[in-house]
């Protein structure tokens, strides 16, 4: 298996990037390729300030302040709900951006590990599919020999043991035939019915409900 992992760029300007992302793409007077090593990459303040949290605070003053006793005010507070739902939506799109980095970094040493994973793992299911074989083959002599022993049945090494174990499973035969209880209502499937009309579900009752619904201007 040939696997190769590259660096293309410094560590300093690795760095450097991932400053200005967290940063909005703002000048900023901190030359991170003279920083020593562990900065900021998970400095959690730096990410922190990048979350606004003051005006957050002045929203959240503003709203606990306002009485809605006049269409004006009841207005207001719709304007002061969706700027809410704005200033959300920005945080989350920048946490977003601070976090990729660590994210995309993660998913490639997960691909890269994850190569030599399933290479160990098929060894190992061959291994012990290449066991079974020969215990049932010395099962099977032994019983021609009117012979019992069952001191092969558990394996035991220094790197560990393997023994036969019974357990009880099942599969489905007849769904028709299974109590209810044991049974789920599949929601994704009903709603997806709903949705497309239709009105009559036996055992589901169908009605309609009003909910208010409110949209942010970008």
């Amino acid at each position: 298996m040939d696997t190769m992992v590259t660096v293309d760029k410094p560590e300093h300007e690795t760095l450097g990037e991932t400053y200005s992302l967290i940063s909005g793409g703002e000048q900023s007077n901190l030359d991170l390729g003279f920083v020593p090593d562990k900065i900021r990459v998970f400095d959690i303040e730096l990410a922190k300030s990048r979350m606004d949290s003051d005006s957050v605070k002045q929203l959240v003053a503003k709203a606990d302040s306002l009485m809605v006793e006049s269409d004006a005010e009841a207005k207001k507070a719709v304007s002061l709900a969706l700027q809410s739902r704005k200033m959300g939506n920005a945080i989350e799109k920048t946490r977003k951006a601070i976090v990729r980095p660590h994210l995309d970094f993660q998913k490639s040493i997960k691909m890269f590990s994850d190569e030599f994973a399933k290479c160990l793992k098929d060894m190992e299911v061959s291994l012990l599919a290449k066991v079974d074989v020969y215990q049932e083959q010395r099962k099977k002599m032994l019983q021609k020999e009117n012979i019992i022993d069952t001191s092969f049945d558990e394996i035991s090494v220094e790197d560990g043991s393997g023994k036969t174990v019974t357990k009880w499973v099942f599969n489905v035969e007849d769904i028709s035939l299974i109590p209810i209880e044991y049974l789920n209502v599949n929601e994704k499937a009903v709603k997806k019915a709903i949705n497309n009309g239709i009105r009559d579900i036996p055992g589901v009752n169908i009605k309609e409900e009003t909910q208010k619904q409110y949209r942010i201007r970008k």
